[in-house]
């Protein structure tokens, strides 16, 4: 059985089979998208490299504009894995 440990915060909404559902999947997107950062025969892809990679397989519209930071590319090559990997 697995359980699973949420830490209670002002204004949480109330813990239901489909939020750990939810919480559950967050925790293994996580997980795979740090995996794939560190899969590099040469050490580490950074979130740029990782997004360019996922513009280039799906060309998908909403690349970063040159200059963005981390966490837009991050974002964006992130929610092309949601989308491939799906609830």
């Amino acid at each position: 059985m697995t359980y699973w440990t949420i830490v209670l915060i002002a204004g949480t909404p109330p813990i239901t089979p489909a939020l750990l559902e939810l919480v559950g999947y967050q925790y293994v997107i996580t997980a795979i998208h740090e995996t794939i950062h560190h899969a590099g025969k040469r050490g580490y892809y950074t979130d740029e490299q990782l997004a360019r990679a996922a513009n280039e397989l799906t060309k998908k519209s909403g690349f970063p504009e040159k200059g963005a930071d981390a966490f837009k590319f991050g974002s964006y090559w992130d929610g092309i894995l949601q989308e491939n990997c799906p609830l």
